[in-house]
């Protein structure tokens, strides 16, 4: 179909993508024009995210001891520059960047914590494809200036529904204590409290889906001309539904954390701790979601009842998870056996 559109003239769906691949859709602009301009464009563009991944990469990565005692001369440089100019970093600043670090480094956590977080957009595209084929770039402005409430109550309720599953999905928060496995001791040790811990695992885990869910999210939002007064409510949405599904799942797994595994695979495999806090988190979507629309559906709330209403719960959800969290983790960690 896209091929059909794009032959008869129709190139909606090159210049929405644009935008997720800026130097594919010069590169395509300079093949039909000829316009050597922006062939240069297209390869500046990529040559600037190879850069900024290699710098990405400079600075997860670690030169091994290897390199250190190797009769290299600048080998030993480094070593020695290493030493000397060794600087002291916030312990928190530490503990996040090690847990940065590790999901990272680690394939098998990069897979299924990180890369969940990048290629969501395209499942949620086939959906709209397959379920609504008739919501197309122009449908969803015309919707909007034309005040739909219909169309506006599933926007919130889809803007709502990825924020709680994303997060969900990627089980950063539900296996943020799993993933220590053996190293379980160096929680208990180190010193630093328990409850910056945590906070500090939360935040990871906060900021992580936070930025896989804004950086597609807002280009969507400005793509189909939504008001700004409605972009900062769904970021609302889309903070607090992030944070009451983290807290879940940090909770649940300073309960049961799934410190034995032989590879890191079964952290995640064999972990049920994700798959609780999905059914958790999926529950409240389905109650705020389900029961929203029905409502909706019967003209008993409008779609602005529905946002207000959906934010305090979460507000309150998220209060008193927070207490609760604030609470029990530090307890369950303490009294969590060391293997």
């Amino acid at each position: 179909q896209y091929i059909e559109d794009f032959a008869a003239g129709d190139h909606e769906f090159v210049l929405v993508m644009r935008y997720f691949f800026p130097s594919i859709y010069f590169f395509a602009r300079g093949l039909n024009s000829g316009s050597i301009i922006n062939i240069i464009i297209s390869i500046l563009i990529s040559l600037l995210y190879f850069v900024v991944m290699l710098l990405f990469a400079k600075k997860l990565y670690y030169k091994g001891v290897i390199g250190i005692n190797s009769k290299d001369t600048d080998s030993k440089k480094y070593a020695y520059n290493k030493s000397h100019n060794f600087k002291v970093k916030k312990p928190t600043t530490q503990y996040f960047n090690k847990d940065l670090k590790v999901l990272f480094r680690s394939p098998t956590f990069f897979i299924n914590c990180i890369l969940i977080n990048i290629i969501w957009p395209i499942f949620i595209f086939l959906i709209f494809k397959i379920a609504l084929p008739d919501y197309t770039i122009s449908f969803m402005r015309d919707a909007i200036s034309n005040g739909d409430t219909t169309f506006m109550m599933r926007v919130s309720i889809l803007v709502l529904s990825v924020s709680i599953i994303i997060p969900a999905f990627n089980s950063l928060a539900a296996s943020a204590f799993s993933r220590e496995g053996k190293n379980f001791h160096f929680i208990k040790y180190i010193p630093m409290k328990y409850g910056i811990q945590w906070r500090e695992k939360y935040l990871l885990s906060f900021i992580i889906s936070f930025i896989g869910i804004i950086f597609y999210a807002l280009p969507f939002f400005i793509i189909i001309h939504l008001p700004i007064l409605k972009i900062l409510l769904f970021i609302l949405f889309i903070i607090s539904s992030i944070s009451i599904v983290c807290l879940i799942g940090l909770l649940i797994d300073s309960l049961f954390p799934k410190v034995v595994w032989d590879d890191e695979a079964d952290s995640l495999r064999e972990n049920y701790n994700a798959f609780i806090a999905m059914g958790f988190s999926l529950l409240i979507l389905g109650t705020i979601c389900g029961g929203g629309y029905f409502l909706f559906d019967k003209n008993m709330i409008s779609v602005s009842d529905f946002t207000i209403i959906s934010f305090v719960l979460l507000l309150v959800g998220n209060i008193l998870l927070y207490i609760l969290a604030s609470n029990k983790i530090s307890y369950n960690i303490k009294n969590q056996e060391v293997v």
